[in-house]
């Protein structure tokens, strides 16, 4: 799913970003200690250290989310992989179901095409079953995703 790898990339770029204010705030906090005394040196250093908190809680945010935008396009890529071979044995099904006239010759070819039919069915109800699960895992992949919090 390419919308929410893009997104997790997206994240990932900002948690670099992110980073960097954190080292930089870092090494302004410790240049501020080593030189820098009085009131509004207590006053930058507390701006700057609320600034390194900002930045630490939303690097921590973008980190929840690119993982779970990550493993939501996983879920719905795997979904979707899984999906392929269920929609052709059901179309193939449908086919012989569905397949138009039928011409009997013989005892033994309606006996054929009789449990070709019922193999069909069969084919139908379990792939119908299959992808009805699948729909149910997505859903979920959904909700999942809809409920992260950073």
């Amino acid at each position: 799913m390419a919308v929410a790898r893009a997104a997790a990339t997206w994240c990932d770029g900002q948690i670099i970003d992110l980073e960097a204010i954190e080292s930089v705030t870092g090494s302004i906090l410790t240049g501020v200690s080593d030189g820098w005394a009085g009131e509004a040196a207590d006053e930058f250093a507390r701006a700057v250290s609320s600034l390194r908190a900002r930045a630490s809680d939303s690097r921590e945010t973008l980190h929840v989310a690119s993982k779970a935008y990550t493993g939501y396009a996983d879920t719905v890529d795997q979904i979707a992989r899984e999906a392929v071979p269920l929609r052709e044995a059901l179309s193939v099904a449908q086919g012989v179901v569905n397949g138009g006239a039928v011409t009997f010759r013989s005892e033994e070819e309606w006996q054929a095409q009789f449990q070709a039919v019922l193999d069909a069915n069969r084919v139908i109800e379990t792939t119908t079953a299959a992808l009805v699960d699948l729909a149910e895992r997505r859903a979920e992949a959904d909700a999942v995703l809809a409920r992260t919090r950073g």
